[in-house]
């Protein structure tokens, strides 16, 4: 028996071979075999579980989460994610389907969208340049020496001009671009803003300003303190710019009726630009008073141990309010805002909060006026033989996305710019005595908010903030920073360099291979497949299996210019075995790739059996039709080539595995 299990496994060394690429969020380096199905023998304490089903073919499982975690689960990632949601939104650029039009409206949206990139820079310039003097403030190291002040307001755009530098130099260097001439163009553009901003800080530090209490947004603007006015204007330009996406959006949507994505990609880029600058302004404001917070404390505590500290604290604090505006470069002081100890940004959290309620308000309703009135997805669906599970509420949700985001975008574009100007009138013109009872309860929160985001704890909010973050990461983290030179950094090209690597193994050659990717890793292996192997022999050798993916749900909806018709033909040409792709209606994001008229795969409903267990977006692994798919391509008589394969090349459409 021990012999014929060492040569059953001396077999599988050679020969045809699956690869499976797992999706997005942390994974084991065996969580591709597919999770057991657990029974419990007594009440949460013991279980038991069938083994994985084991492979009759030699099987090899690609494991990117690792070193995407060094990657797009850094500290500094995190920092940078608004920047990472502003470059995800300008890679949702249209079709441009070789018309001039076409290419006109992409030159238009590219502009278009570097408005609010630059915004966010100098946004971001400005808050450390604010959150620098806090901790000088706090330690009660700032004066008002014009060298110091000088310092805090040209470092922070320094750092930031620095690391766009070197971004640059490593994306040439390495030739890791997908647009390396106007990746070039906007470095450029967002250097120039920093210093800009560097200088408006610097020259701002020496006018004082006329604000000493409430003031009226309207009729005096001019009395508005230097860091606000910058949070309003950039504000105020990411909306025009979220309104004209949001207008063309509904335009689109209204005069092409019979393509069902048309202007979904510009809703979608509307919402992430005002979302991008909405938590840069909020995290910004939250991160500034934790500072202060903390830097308070340990400045107090150690004052009220050491006599000689406390008499300097004192010295220095006295010497500060002396220099009143002086002392100040871009943090209001509290008696420019009116107020005892406290400055009005620190209440921007509440717009976050706002425009989140807002969001979720305008996408209910317009969900709810669409699928009771609009949609007709329930007319072409046949009836399910034999009866299957049925659909998710959030797979119905993504699956009428198209006939509902671009309303509802607009609806809240226009409703957020109001309740934001009324909000920031009334905190503008509110007196001392009720905004500083309400800053304290802010800053409270605030504080307590961001110190739950770096201990996460209680554990299982830590847990469910990882998971979300990593998901995120995973999903904006494919994209190359081309757009927004601060965005985070893709995994993407090691991805691929690790999918070549392992595709060029010499003991591959003249063999089968299937490719198989679940959710993101389906996006990897269908982009993979199409960029990277036209006119080479890998493409004789491959099948392509993608399970549970979002191709056509998101990638296809939001990213038109990359997932286009090209995209798939290619994709479908370069595997002479052929492309299917298995997807469930309770998989909140799967779908078919192809519609009516399509030929691009096979489409399997792998949706599971009324009385079976629910599986979801997981477990595809499993799944005894793909498997045996799998293992039937691997195990057929002759050479794989396109002759060999030739019936595979123009599937058609199935319902059913």
């Amino acid at each position: 028996m021990a012999d014929d299990y060492g040569e059953a496994t001396a077999a599988q060394q050679v020969g045809p071979v699956e690869i499976r690429v797992h999706g997005i969020g942390d994974h084991d380096p065996y969580s591709a075999l597919g999770s057991p199905v657990f029974q419990e023998l007594t009440p949460d304490q013991v279980t038991v579980a069938d083994q994985p089903r084991p492979m009759p073919h030699r099987l090899r499982l690609v494991n990117w989460s690792r070193s995407n975690r060094k990657k797009t689960r850094t500290l500094l990632w995190y920092l940078a994610f608004p920047f990472t949601l502003m470059n995800v939104a300008a890679y949702m650029r249209p079709y441009v389907g070789g018309t001039a039009a076409g290419k006109v409206g992409d030159r238009l949206f590219r502009g278009l969208m570097v408005v609010p990139a630059l915004c966010l820079t100098a946004a971001t310039a400005a808050w450390l340049i604010v959150i620098f003097e806090t901790m000088l403030r706090s330690s009660t190291l700032m004066s008002s020496d014009a060298g110091l002040r000088g310092a805090v307001a040209w470092v922070p755009p320094s750092i930031l001009g620095m690391f766009i530098i070197v971004r640059v130099g490593r994306s040439k260097l390495r030739d890791r671009s997908d647009h390396p001439a106007w990746l070039i163009v906007v470095s450029v553009l967002h250097l120039s803003v920093l210093a800009a901003t560097a200088l408006w800080a610097a020259t701002r530090m020496a006018e004082p300003s006329t604000a000493a209490g409430p003031v009226d947004l309207v009729a005096e603007p001019e009395a508005i303190t230097p860091m606000i006015a910058l949070v309003g204007l950039t504000t105020l330009a990411v909306g025009c710019c979220a309104l004209v996406l949001a207008l063309i959006s509904a335009v689109c949507r209204w005069r092409t009726a019979s393509n069902e994505r048309a202007g979904t990609h510009l809703a979608g880029a509307a919402l992430l630009i005002l979302l991008a600058i909405t938590v840069l302004h909020a995290a910004g404001s939250m991160l500034r008073v934790t500072v202060e917070e903390v830097l308070t404390f340990l400045v107090n505590w150690a004052s009220s141990r050491i006599g000689t500290v406390a008499s300097t604290v004192e010295q220095r604090r006295a010497a500060l309010e002396a220099a009143g505006r002086d002392g100040y470069v871009l943090l209001p002081s509290p008696a420019e805002d009116g107020l005892e100890d406290a400055i009005r940004l620190d209440i921007i959290p509440v717009f976050f909060i706002a425009f989140v309620l807002i969001c979720a308000l305008a996408l209910g309703i317009a969900l709810y006026i669409s699928r009771r009135f609009m949609s007709a997805r329930a007319a072409k669906t046949p009836p399910r033989t034999p009866p299957r599970k049925p659909e998710t509420a959030l797979h119905s949700i993504l699956g009428d996305l198209n006939s509902y985001l671009g309303p509802a975008t607009l609806i809240i574009v226009v409703c957020t710019g109001a309740v934001w100007w009324w909000a920031g009138d009334v905190v503008l013109g509110t007196g001392a005595a009720t905004m500083n009872d309400v800053l304290r309860f802010i800053q409270a929160g605030s504080f307590v908010i961001v110190v739950l985001l770096i201990v996460r704890r209680p554990e299982r909010l830590g847990s469910a903030l990882r998971a979300g973050f990593s998901s995120l990461a995973d999903i904006a983290g494919f994209w190359l920073p081309d757009a927004v030179p601060l965005a985070g950094a893709s995994y993407r090209p090691s991805l691929m360099a690790g999918l070549g690597k392992e595709l060029k193994r010499p003991d591959y050659a003249g063999h089968r291979i299937a490719l198989v990717g679940h959710s993101q890793g389906s996006i990897a292996c269908a982009w993979f497949v199409s960029k990277e192997l036209t006119g080479t022999p890998l493409s004789d050798q491959l099948m392509l299996v993608t399970c549970g993916s979002p191709l056509a749900t998101l990638y296809r909806t939001f990213f038109p210019r990359y997932f286009d018709g090209p995209f798939f033909d290619r994709a479908k040409d370069n595997c002479c075995g052929g492309w299917h792709n298995y997807y469930r209606v309770t998989d909140p994001i799967s779908s078919p790739v192809c519609n009516e008229s399509e030929r691009y795969c096979l489409d399997h409903d792998a949706t599971e059996e009324a009385d079976g267990p629910l599986y979801g977006h997981s477990n595809y692994w499993i799944d005894p039709a793909m498997t045996t798919r799998i293992h039937t391509y691997l195990t057929e008589p002759g050479q794989p080539g396109r002759e060999a394969s030739r019936g595979n090349t123009v599937p058609e459409t199935v319902g059913a595995a």
